[in-house]
């Protein structure tokens, strides 16, 4: 066989496994969790306006992304409950406690 032959065998291997191993159960969690009038997977992949990505320069490295590409680094973190914070007894050290209130009611942190 020839090099391109063999190429274009993997290559439809690849797409069908694709399809047959992702598309199609990603297609039926959609289905499951929001009904049946979810547009397909492909044509979703091709609206794309915004892609939140859970990383962050700090973390990884700089690296290359296109525009639309949003780096939101420890939004899956939960804050804690100002209440439970520790206390510090000397004054010698000083504490710097910072939330970002983003989509919360400000009345969520009373200090």
């Amino acid at each position: 066989m020839t090099r391109r032959v063999r190429n274009l065998v993997a290559y439809l291997k690849s797409k069908i496994g694709y399809y047959l191993y992702i598309t199609r159960p990603t297609e039926a969690v959609m289905r499951t969790y929001f009904g049946d009038n979810v547009p397909p997977l492909s044509e979703l992949r091709r609206n794309v306006s915004l892609v939140m990505v859970n990383t962050h320069a700090s973390v990884l490295g700089a690296k290359p992304t296109v525009p639309r590409v949003l780096p939101v680094a420890g939004i899956h973190v939960t804050s804690p409950d100002p209440r439970n914070l520790p206390q510090v007894s000397n004054a010698l050290h000083y504490v710097y406690y910072i939330r970002l209130l983003l989509g919360h009611n400000n009345s969520v942190f009373n200090p």
